[in-house]
């Protein structure tokens, strides 16, 4: 992927950004996809997993789809990767239950965490409402776990897939390890003031729905196994995220796209339960962006350079991901 000479651009935000590139280019991409969007990583070690909502090629599209490559550079693009699929068509890495309907359900993966070599993945089921591009709602959220660079199986629980209704947060935003070894999942509510909230489990019982708590109270902080006693984190919550510990800046630090104001910002916090600052702006989008997360695994100088992607969705049907790369001592 040959590095873009397109913009470095100085803002007056926390930082200095130039485009990498299109993540999706010709090089690794042998299952003719034209379009993606989302774009979660995950390390797994000496590999990289990318999880991929909507993905579209020239006679069709699913829901979802997966790739891995042992690209350890992001400074001139991730190249070298080997998307899910067979004879030249991309395949779901999560698959429809036999009394799912895909023209009515799609499959949306969030973000998650390799734990004993077992890769665990939270994902959303959404329901399809109409034929607009805005035309769907949140139905449920599970968990899927797999190994390898195969298929994720759906985890059930009590013979269901779902392990939060359509009511509660959804959670796996975003998904990170506390210094504490707990895995931290960050949830965003999808009604009413759209409030981010936040549970944690130990990595040995991920499987227990049982054995997660919910943050009850920010200020304490206080720990509930009742979700209904969740506290939020801050309202407006983004509804896809990454957040990680950046050594730079000694504090997790969250990044996330804003979509009503078309940029990208950074939140920090001494925690992973706060308190979080208020968003900083790290790079205005030259036009309608959304999904942007930032990647850790590729980050440079002890997280002084990072990078993230971002979804433009007006350059491919369902969007094309594109990489940007980003200075925080600018």
């Amino acid at each position: 992927m040959l590095l873009s000479l397109l913009a470095v651009s100085a803002l007056g935000g926390s930082g200095q950004v130039r485009r990498v590139g299109a993540l999706l280019d010709e090089s690794g991409n042998r299952a003719g996809i034209t379009g993606q969007d989302m774009a979660y990583s995950i390390s797994l070690g000496s590999t990289t997993l990318w999880l991929f909502g909507d993905t579209f090629y020239p006679n069709g599209a699913v829901s979802n789809n997966a790739a891995w490559t042992e690209d350890v550079d992001a400074s001139d693009g991730i190249t070298g990767l080997r998307a899910l699929s067979k004879d030249g068509r991309p395949l779901p890495v999560l698959a429809f239950d036999a009394a799912e309907d895909p023209a009515t359900t799609r499959l949306w993966p969030g973000h998650g965490i390799e734990l004993g070599g077992q890769v665990f993945v939270y994902y959303s089921r959404v329901e399809v409402t109409g034929k607009g591009s805005w035309d769907f709602k949140h139905a449920g959220q599970g968990l899927a776990v797999g190994r390898g660079q195969g298929p994720l199986t759906r985890l059930k629980r009590q013979g269901r897939a779902d392990f939060w209704s359509a009511s509660q947060p959804r959670f796996g935003v975003a998904v990170v390890k506390g210094k504490d070894a707990r895995v931290y999942v960050f949830g965003r509510d999808e009604a009413g003031s759209h409030a981010l909230r936040l549970a944690r489990v130990s990595p040995e019982k991920i499987e227990d729905l049982d054995a997660y708590e919910y943050l009850a109270s920010t200020s304490a902080p206080a720990w509930s196994t009742t979700l209904s006693s969740a506290a939020a984190l801050f309202k407006d919550g983004p509804p896809e995220a990454s957040v990680s510990y950046n050594l730079h800046l000694g504090a997790y630090m969250m990044l996330y796209s804003r979509l009503h104001d078309q940029d990208v910002v950074l939140r920090t916090a001494p925690q992973p339960w706060g308190p979080w600052s208020k968003p900083r702006l790290l790079y205005r989008c030259r036009r309608f962006c959304i999904a942007a997360k930032e990647h850790p695994e590729y980050a440079k100088d002890d997280g002084r350079r990072i990078y993230f992607t971002l979804v433009d969705p007006k350059k491919a049907f369902g969007g094309l991901t594109e990489l940007y790369e980003a200075d925080l001592s600018k």
